[in-house]
């Protein structure tokens, strides 16, 4: 949740800063690039059909903060936290698959150290039998 809070209060200062005439909206040109630029940033892959589908039924004027947070919502936090979450669980199955390749590792060489020790001690014991014979 608070990757969602950082990102969200970046965007809203974004927002604010398009927002010249202190109106609370901004133009569906200004969110297009808003909206690129985030997906750009998040690494997440960029819909540009989805906001003219999301704001289809509005005229060609400004969008306020309320009419762009469930296009925001939708299409690319909810976007960027499965990308985070996903790319998470990755990393943990390639740490833990590395986990057991290092064990299984470290199980060859304590056998090969045992049959070397097993060799090593058999070959004293046939050394001296050969020795008393």
């Amino acid at each position: 949740m608070a990757l969602r809070d950082e990102l969200l209060r970046s965007i809203w200062h974004a927002f604010t800063a398009l927002d010249v005439d202190k109106s609370g909206k901004v133009s569906k040109s200004q969110l297009k690039v808003l909206s690129h630029n985030l997906c750009t940033v998040l690494n997440i892959p960029h819909d540009p059909v989805a906001l003219e589908e999301h704001f289809k039924d509005d005229d060609e004027g400004p969008v306020s903060t309320q009419g762009y947070m469930p296009y925001l919502n939708k299409f690319i936090l909810d976007k960027a936290l499965e990308e985070t979450a996903t790319k998470a669980a990755e990393e943990e199955r390639k740490r833990l698959q590395t986990q057991t390749e290092l064990q299984e590792r470290y199980i060859v060489d304590i056998e090969r150290e045992k049959i070397v020790r097993d060799h090593g001690h058999l070959s004293q014991i046939n050394y001296v039998r050969a020795r008393a014979t």
